[in-house]
């Protein structure tokens, strides 16, 4: 027993951890020319919001992350078709179809209404990593501040004007989260 706790502490402090082991990705043919005429119709009223371009959103067979992987959503996906949701832990699943594609998203990915403009991705930059990067409710550091998020982020950007002090701010998302920073933190 004490050898196999030695390895897994030696594998783990090696770089590799069980949360970064991707999910099988279960590998189906593509269906008959037919067949995509019973497809949904894209018509639903969410958009798939907050995930880079080169990822897009995947869906699971079950709501929780370690499923196995049906189908991944383009990152500019429209017209999602919302089922029903689950909690599961501290995530809200939901069931969703976009044309012939099935299965279980987090809703932190998912936005309703109509996508506000393209939007354009930067990484945090200039934060220590033991700290996280303070996002405010106006382009001003003396309001109130809106939401932390990670210092390695990656976000999308959604607008930057000049704010107090003559610098310059950005609107941004991460996830569920929203608010204001400074261009300085973020590499485009």
């Amino acid at each position: 027993m004490k050898n196999i706790v030695l390895g897994l502490i030696l594998y783990l402090s090696a770089g590799a951890s069980v949360a970064e082991q991707a999910p099988p990705v279960e590998l189906t043919p593509p269906l008959p020319k037919e067949a995509y005429a019973s497809c949904a119709a894209l018509d639903g009223a969410l958009f798939v919001d907050g995930v880079p371009p080169e990822v897009g959103l995947t869906l699971h067979s079950r709501p929780r992350m370690n499923a196995i992987v049906t189908a991944v959503l383009p990152s500019s996906a429209t017209g999602v078709v919302k089922g029903k949701c689950k909690r599961r832990l501290h995530n809200l699943w939901c069931q969703v179809t976009w044309g012939c594609l099935r299965g279980y998203a987090r809703t932190v990915f998912l936005r309703e209404g109509d996508r506000p403009h393209p939007l354009q991705w930067a990484e945090v930059t200039g934060v220590p990593v033991d700290r996280f990067l303070m996002l405010y409710s106006k382009a001003d550091e003396r309001a109130t501040p809106a939401a932390a998020i990670s210092p390695t982020a990656r976000v999308s950007v959604l607008d930057c004007v000049a704010g107090a002090g003559g610098q310059e701010w950005c609107a941004v998302v991460w996830g569920d989260k929203t608010g204001w920073t400074r261009k300085q933190y973020l590499q485009f």
